[in-house]
């Protein structure tokens, strides 16, 4: 077992996946409302669930907002991601922003209970496809997951990681500007 597998024994996990779009200044609105709302969630989840605990890809946009989201409400998450480098990589040389924003990245990393990565940077999949490791991430996270909070299933990683979760026969919430969770 890896140490995060045994950090998740008997836990209640919650893992999210959702587009990167979040984090662009045309969805403040969006962003503000959500973040709120998970906040909410999370809180109402930690009740249900005082075994709870939070998988994040870390990745602008949904993964950064659910991670800020445990912060405020006080509950436990890891990262789990791709590269080594993918904070340098996706928040200061490739932001959806156009900014540096590794110090976000680096908050996000020093504040989880662990991070969990996955080396290396092209792989093949058994159907004989290649692929990123990103989508390695997404698997790691539906096969450690008791459930997905997903939001927007139609960009391409979300996508990629929607079509793993129906395989895996998963549950997942798509997460939308309304509705309840628990």
């Amino acid at each position: 077992m890896t140490p995060l597998e045994i950090l998740l024994q008997d836990r209640f996990v919650i893992a999210g996946t959702g587009s990167r779009s979040l984090d662009l200044p045309e969805n403040e609105a969006t962003r503000v409302y959500l973040f709120g709302k998970l906040v909410e969630t999370l809180k109402a989840a930690k009740i249900k669930h005082d075994n709870l605990f939070v998988l994040s890809g870390g990745a602008e946009g949904w993964d950064r907002l659910l991670v800020f989201a445990c912060i405020e409400a006080g509950v436990d998450y890891a990262l789990v991601i791709p590269t080594s480098t993918y904070g340098e990589y996706y928040y200061r040389d490739h932001s959806v922003t156009g900014e540096d924003r590794y110090h976000v990245y680096c908050e996000m990393r020093d504040r989880a209970v662990t991070v969990e990565c996955h080396p290396g940077k092209m792989m093949q999949f058994p159907n004989g496809k290649w692929g990123y490791q990103n989508m390695v991430r997404n698997q790691r996270m539906v096969d450690l997951s008791d459930i997905m909070w997903v939001w927007d299933p139609t960009s391409a990683g979300t996508k990629d990681c929607v079509a793993r979760i129906r395989k895996a026969n998963r549950r997942f919430y798509e997460f939308k500007l309304q509705g309840k969770l628990f």
